[in-house]
């Protein structure tokens, strides 16, 4: 299934009606309010590079790893919509300090997307998208480092050209190992990468990879 941005509610709602009346009904009345959480944006790690005085940023969320990662240890399988709300306004609070623009995607699969419906349609923005699949959220996020691979390595090879999109820092909401080669191939590019880890069960090689590893939970 192509990615779908989530950046419109009635066609959410339209696509998740065989998922259960009960859940097509909770969407179309979703009580969910963001705005009662005043987030604190997280402290810049010192082992990041010096940036410059305007950086463009890209921030890129895992949403299956929020979902999960947030109650790691605990018997829930998921995290509540409040604890993943808070979550992503954090993370993005923490970004547009650097960068008021900054370019965000959290990629989901369509389970999480249901089980968290209200989360993702209270933003009102085209920041989420969904794939199917167990690594939907994963090969979302691949193609978007990837992109700014191919982006970065134009200007180190033709510096004439300047392509959009590219970023002075990559930050990275996820704990899969599949995302240390890309972070790894930023790096060397001169791209600094800053995981944010919900929980403490990050891969080794994602830790290697980025320049900066900050571990963050729930907030309530």
């Amino acid at each position: 299934m192509d990615t779908i941005d989530l950046d419109q509610q009635t066609y959410i709602r339209r696509l998740l009606v065989p998922a259960g009346r009960e859940r097509h009904k909770r969407a179309m009345t979703s009580t969910f309010d963001r705005q009662q959480y005043v987030p604190v944006p997280i402290p810049l790690p010192a082992e990041l590079p010096t940036l410059p005085a305007s950086p463009r940023v890209g921030l890129f969320i895992d949403g299956d790893c929020v979902s999960r990662g947030l109650v790691e240890g605990t018997a829930r399988s998921r995290a509540s919509d409040r604890e993943v709300n808070d979550c992503l306004a954090q993370v993005l609070a923490s970004a547009m300090i650097l960068d008021p623009h900054v370019r965000s995607r959290c990629a989901c699969s369509l389970a999480t997307a249901i089980h968290h419906l209200d989360v993702l349609t209270s933003f009102h923005n085209n920041m989420f998208s969904m794939r199917r699949g167990w690594n939907g959220a994963n090969s979302v996020l691949l193609e978007e480092l990837i992109a700014l691979i191919e982006a970065r390595s134009i200007t180190t090879t033709r510096p004439r050209r300047r392509p959009g999109g590219l970023v002075d820092l990559v930050i990275l909401v996820g704990q899969h190992e599949i995302y240390a080669k890309p972070l790894r191939q930023l790096r060397l590019l001169g791209v600094p990468g800053w995981v944010l880890t919900p929980g403490r069960l990050g891969a080794a090689s994602l830790r290697r990879a980025a320049c900066a590893l900050t571990y963050i939970g729930s907030l309530r």
